[in-house]
């Protein structure tokens, strides 16, 4: 009995043992055969520059908080701003004050989450050469820098419009959300100009970094004036009886201010972007 069963198992090694490797060897071969036959995706050079930019910023929570903190929370400020102030009785004049100060915040929010592009060249430091060296024109390399902060931009305010419905006049909020969509594309621009016309690109400890902040702080002023004179303009128009002619001025003077912007960071890359160096 014992040598019957030393046999069977010598047997059974012997059959199992060649079919064991045979097996594993066969899903090894299969699997690399699996990730040789993996294709990668194919992109434009356009959305291959989005998605570089979205991972440059994104990589650092850092980044996260000091430049798109007012584009997450703008939403919720807006929304506890209005349900606070339309808690107060008010007349006609007061409701249309408190439609322009509304208007106020929101371009002011919209504006600060702009800043970013005002370093989004100077951000680069000793990479920037590559810029020059990708079989990439200079106009797409910007271009998705401008719709990488526009993205997030225009977001933030289409969800805060959709939020407004629920305490103020549909129009008023679509005509004030357009002119502040079209100035915050021009500020967008504006600020791209300001990094293009003086980057800091080497970075030598403190003085530099502080120099690089420059552009930064400009832009951030620059977008407080422009958030702070549209919601003026509003409430100056508080006691007219035409309600909607501020809107429909500020949406025209938008237009105009992202068209001519735009035009101007287009010269500016024109002009000056290849004389950039390290």
């Amino acid at each position: 009995y014992f040598v019957g069963c030393q046999a069977i198992m010598v047997l059974t090694i012997c059959f199992i043992r060649p079919l064991y490797f045979k097996t594993a060897m066969s899903n090894l071969e299969n699997t690399f055969k699996l990730n040789a036959k993996k294709e990668y995706k194919e992109r434009t050079p356009f959305v291959s520059l989005l998605l570089k930019e979205i991972k440059c910023v994104f990589r650092s929570p850092g980044n996260v908080f000091e430049y798109f903190l007012f584009t997450l929370l703008m939403p919720f400020i807006v929304f506890s701003y209005d349900k606070l102030l339309l808690t107060i009785s008010v007349n006609q004049a007061g409701n249309n004050m408190i439609a322009g100060s509304h208007l106020m915040i929101v371009a002011i929010l919209a504006m600060l989450s702009n800043i970013i592009s005002a370093s989004s060249i100077s951000r680069d430091g000793g990479n920037f050469y590559i810029s020059k060296i990708v079989p990439v024109n200079y106009f797409s390399q910007i271009a998705a820098k401008l719709v990488f902060n526009s993205i997030f931009t225009v977001g933030a305010i289409l969800v805060t419009m959709c939020i407004s419905f629920i305490y103020h006049n549909a129009v008023q909020v679509i005509l004030g959300s357009l002119a502040v969509i079209f100035a915050a594309i021009g500020h967008i621009a504006m600020s791209l100009d300001m990094d293009i016309k003086t980057p800091i690109l080497n970075y030598q400890g403190n003085e530099d970094n502080s120099a690089m902040q420059k552009n930064t702080i400009k832009s951030t002023i620059i977008g407080l004036i422009i958030g702070i004179t549209m919601g003026i303009i509003v409430i100056g128009f508080a006691f007219k009886d035409i309600i909607i002619l501020p809107y429909i001025l500020l949406l025209i003077a938008g237009m105009a201010f992202g068209i001519y912007r735009i035009y101007m960071l287009v010269l500016r890359i024109h002009m000056q972007y290849d004389k950039i160096e390290m």
